[in-house]
């Protein structure tokens, strides 16, 4: 790993640590995370997730569609050619193993369309037969869409009155959030 300087880098906020990492491929990170856990004396820690039991039995509950989204997490659009296929098609592959049927939807990770993912992926998306792919793009779906860039609104934090005013406002809410919070992940990428 090169030798970094971080006494010189300057943080405002977490958007600008953020999109210093997310500019980054995914070896480089782990790297970076591989040296400061090492520097400071942090122990690893095991990943938390659902094991196959408990995977089958939320496919079998028939509430939700199970999709893929990639081996590691990467920004799909830093990675070479060869990751991002290994990344999307290693995934899908593996997934529809252990549910026993094909995997047919995508969630890109972190999702912003030509940030994250391009036209590259959503090539490898169709090869490997997907049909919806999701985004994070914060708008709502337009039966002109490309199925493989559905735009989703997250719900997912907050108590449960915040969550419901997300739902109630909907597409103003990423307006509302910038305008209160100003600068945005996306500005500082």
């Amino acid at each position: 790993m090169n030798e970094i300087n971080h006494s010189k880098i300057k943080y405002r906020n977490e958007f600008q640590v953020h999109a210093l990492l997310k500019s980054q491929k995914s070896d480089e990170i782990y790297g970076l995370i591989d040296f400061y856990r090492k520097r400071f004396g942090v122990p690893t820690k095991d990943r938390i997730g659902m094991n196959l039991e408990q995977l089958l039995e939320l496919q079998n509950s028939g509430l939700v569609e199970i999709g893929a989204h990639s081996q590691t997490h990467p920004i799909l659009k830093n990675e070479s050619d060869e990751k991002v296929i290994l990344e999307i098609k290693d995934s899908i592959e593996e997934l529809s193993e252990m549910l026993g049927k094909k995997v047919r939807s995508f969630a890109y990770p972190n999702g912003i369309p030509g940030l994250d993912f391009t036209e590259r992926e959503i090539g490898i998306l169709k090869k490997c037969d997907i049909r919806l792919a999701f985004s994070t793009e914060k708008r709502r779906f337009n039966i002109n869409d490309n199925p493989l860039i559905i735009p989703r609104n997250g719900i997912s934090k907050g108590s449960p009155s915040f969550i419901f005013t997300k739902l109630v406002i909907g597409d103003y809410w990423s307006l509302l959030r910038k305008f209160l919070k100003g600068k945005q992940e996306v500005d500082y990428r």
